[in-house]
């Protein structure tokens, strides 16, 4: 609206057929809005800040990122003293549901002294909830793993980019860039679970998500 206020929505309704049919349909949604500050009269025809524009932003976003058999439980061919037999392979969960992370952001975009100079930051807090996670199990079901929603992770980080032109004549522009980044990543519940130990990967709460271990070693006995 009058090149100063911009407000966009969208809603997505989207079916995956690695799920279950109980799960198979998720729904998700988001808004952001940004005021182009310097369009305001107060700042119109300011000769130094030449763009300051202010963005916000609210949404959910889906996951099926997983094998296409998680959610059956399969059997795998064997041979037994010459015989050969179906037993159980892969143990499915048809229960097993979209991956869902909820993102805000709020952000700035600038630019100053004729445009020489233009950047943006950004901070953003992305909580993603029943994330995927292979657990193992006691082999005595007759396998190994299997993919199931473990719990809620939260990503909350800064972003900061920056350009300057240093040079400028009708044939060449020499412009320097640089950007930072900055994430941290903790597991916050796994619903009433202590840990998942895969291999040397733990997922536990209060680490971030793909914490290893190894084995303290106190050297060898000359």
């Amino acid at each position: 609206y009058n090149n100063r206020y911009n407000f966009s929505a969208g809603i997505r309704r989207a079916a995956a057929s690695v799920f279950g049919d109980n799960n198979k349909w998720g729904n998700f949604w988001n808004v952001g809005a940004s005021w182009v500050a310097t369009n305001e009269s107060f700042l119109k025809g300011n000769k130094h800040l030449n763009l300051l524009k202010v963005r916000a932003s609210y949404g959910t976003l889906g996951n099926a990122g997983i094998p296409r058999t998680a959610k059956f439980t399969a059997y795998a061919s064997t041979s037994y003293n010459g015989n050969v037999g179906q037993v159980p392979g892969t143990i499915g969960d048809p229960d097993v549901r979209w991956e869902e992370t909820k993102s805000a952001n709020i952000g700035i975009d600038f630019e100053v002294i004729n445009r020489r100079i233009r950047g943006s930051f950004d901070f953003y807090n992305k909580k993603t909830e029943a994330f995927f996670q292979q657990v193992d199990l006691s082999l005595t079901t007759g396998s190994t793993s299997l993919i199931r929603n473990a719990g809620t992770m939260r990503n909350r980080g800064v972003e900061l980019n920056l350009s300057a032109d240093l040079y400028r004549s009708k044939l060449i522009t020499l412009t320097a860039r640089g950007n930072y980044a900055y994430n941290k990543n903790v597991v916050l519940d796994l619903e009433g679970v202590n840990e998942f130990e895969v291999g040397t990967s733990l997922v536990q709460e209060g680490l971030p998500f793909g914490s290893h271990y190894v084995v303290e070693y106190v050297g060898i006995d000359p």
